[in-house]
């Protein structure tokens, strides 16, 4: 399966769901927000959402800083 994650394609070799490829890439659920195919899903919809082919995932880690 072929996905876009943040710009670039990607190939996983298995069926997974949106908080999977968020702990694979070393991210936080807590602090990060998710779109998919432009629509934003929810932290609470991250364990159920099942990644497509072809879908267009932007993560975007929220980071605090002055």
């Amino acid at each position: 399966m072929t996905l876009t994650l943040n710009g670039e394609s990607i190939e996983l070799r298995d069926p997974m769901c949106l908080l999977e490829l968020i702990r694979q890439t070393g991210g936080n659920s807590e602090r990060m927000a998710v779109l998919v195919d432009g629509q934003v899903v929810r932290a609470s919809q991250f364990q159920q959402h099942q990644l497509r082919d072809g879908e267009c995932v932007e993560m975007l880690t929220f980071v605090a800083g002055g």
